[in-house]
């Protein structure tokens, strides 16, 4: 047993008094975090074990605190010990939305998810969480320039080719500026949502939420880069959320709200292929070169649909587009 796992197993079997704790899994995941499953006669537990991260460690609880109170189910701490970097929580099991639309009904779980994404925006307080603003946007599609063109496809951009790129990260931004704000989980999308015997989902991974525009976690669910869904059932789950949010979009017609969700989806999945294309080469986690073409697709295909964007779709399609 490596060192850091006996410290954590030490630990853990102090606070929670329990002599027969065990490691049962360990869960990598995108950050240099991990996920340890811990399991005694009785139950299970999730440790998050971010060594060095003691101000993510309160953040996480921080944000646990907002989404509880406004009313959707997250992991219940047990304890945590933040020098170390470790965090005792509830266990929500092992199934993932990714795998239940295999063996579930994925209308009632998406439609379960979108209730409680427009129960996190209409009651989460979010006015103590750092704003999404156009600095931290920008920041993120630049990703797609350094790591994907340049790092992993070797393309040498122009100037005219940088232009192009940052009056589309402009057009952008200006989007996420004219939509109502609010709670933004910023990865609200199969892997963190866990299905829980057929309730309302138990949502993980929420510890970098921000301030900002309505439509993100929207594209993040319905534009998933794990999974891909037919435009009719995208639309569906759309018009669904436009029924069911009330005041959040009640001056905001379908075609608004979708144009939103487009927008939404592009800037994500520009920072998206340069976060993949980062994690593979410097962290060394290759895997995610696996999810870049649908996440390539995405791109091209709603630029297509937006006039300011087609500069860029037209440098999405001359591109030899290899994950």
């Amino acid at each position: 047993m490596a060192e850091r796992e006996r410290v954590l197993l030490d630990w853990a079997r102090q606070v929670l008094m329990l002599d027969t704790l065990n490691i049962d899994a360990v869960i990598a995941d995108a950050s240099t975090r991990r996920y340890v499953r811990l399991r005694s006669a009785q139950q299970t537990h999730i440790v998050m074990d971010a060594p060095g991260e003691a101000t993510m460690i309160a953040q996480f609880a921080r944000v646990a605190g907002l989404l509880r109170r406004a009313g959707v189910t997250v992991p219940s701490i047990s304890a945590a010990h933040a020098e170390q970097g470790f965090m005792i929580m509830s266990d929500f099991g092992k199934q993932i939305y990714l795998t239940a639309v295999q063996d579930h009904d994925p209308q009632s779980l998406y439609r379960s998810a979108l209730d409680s994404l427009i129960r996190i925006q209409q009651h989460a307080d979010a006015s103590s969480l750092p704003p999404y603003d156009r600095e931290f946007l920008l920041r993120e599609m630049r990703l797609f320039q350094e790591w994907f063109l340049e790092r992993h496809l070797g393309v040498s951009v122009s100037p005219e080719t940088k232009a192009m790129l940052e009056s589309a990260f402009e057009f952008l931004c200006d989007a996420a500026g004219e939509q109502p704000q609010v709670f933004v989980h910023r990865d609200y999308h199969s892997r963190n949502l866990m299905y829980l015997d057929g309730s309302e989902p138990g949502i993980i991974d929420f510890q970098d939420a921000l301030y900002g525009p309505l439509g993100y976690d929207l594209a993040s669910l319905l534009r998933d880069v794990y999974i891909e869904w037919p435009i009719e059932q995208f639309n569906d789950w759309l018009r669904y959320y436009h029924a069911q949010a009330g005041a959040l979009v009640e001056a905001v017609d379908l075609n608004t709200l979708t144009r939103w969700v487009d927008l939404m989806g592009v800037q994500r999945h520009l920072k998206i292929a340069g976060l993949f294309v980062r994690l593979a080469l410097r962290d060394g986690k290759r895997g995610f070169l696996d999810d870049l073409p649908l996440t390539l697709r995405y791109l091209e295909h709603v630029s297509r649909q937006h006039e300011r964007l087609h500069p860029l779709a037209r440098l999405l399609s001359t591109l030899e587009l290899r994950a």
